[in-house]
C-alpha cells in the first residue's frame, strides 16, 4: 500500500446565518421583514423526508464556496450547528507534501537559472561596452 502525506491548512470560515430567518427573508418582502410581521408568522416546513428540515440557498452556500475558493480553499468542511440552526463551512488548502517540495525546488532551480542567465546577459553587455568603446 502506498503512503501519500497530504497537508491542510486552513483557509477560512463561513457561516449561515440562522437558517429559520433566511427562509423568512427568502418568502417574505423587505417591507415585511422591517416591519417584523415574520415574527408573528410561523414556517411550516414540509419535505418528503422526515430528518430532513435544515434548508439553506444553494446560491447562498456557492457564493461562501467561492469566496473560500477565492482565498485558497480546495476542501471544505460542513458542520451543522444545531444550537444556533445553522452551518459553518471551514476551508482548507490540501496537498501533497511531496508535490509541493517538488515545485518548491523546481522553482528555485527556475530562479537560480534566471539569476545566471541575467549575470551572463549584465556581462555580454560589459563587454560590448568595452568593444565599442574600441572603435
Amino acid at each position: 500500500m502506498k503512503t501519500v502525506n497530504l497537508k491542510a491548512n486552513f483557509v477560512g470560515q463561513q457561516s449561515t446565518t440562522h437558517l429559520t430567518e433566511e427562509l423568512r427573508e427568502d418568502f417574505f418582502s423587505k417591507a415585511e421583514m422591517e416591519a417584523h410581521m415574520e415574527d408573528y408568522v410561523d414556517i411550516d416546513l414540509k419535505t418528503n423526508l422526515s430528518d430532513c428540515y435544515n434548508l439553506v440557498s444553494i446560491d447562498k452556500v456557492l457564493t461562501m464556496l467561492n469566496e473560500l475558493k477565492s482565498n485558497g480553499a480546495t476542501h471544505v468542511n460542513i458542520d451543522f450547528h444545531c444550537d444556533h440552526d445553522e452551518y459553518n463551512i471551514y476551508g482548507f488548502e490540501v496537498y501533497s507534501e511531496a508535490e509541493k517540495d517538488e515545485a518548491e525546488r523546481l522553482a528555485k532551480e527556475e530562479a537560480a537559472r534566471k539569476a545566471l542567465v541575467q549575470k551572463k546577459i549584465a556581462k555580454l553587455q560589459k563587454d560590448l561596452e568595452k568593444l565599442q568603446n574600441e572603435l
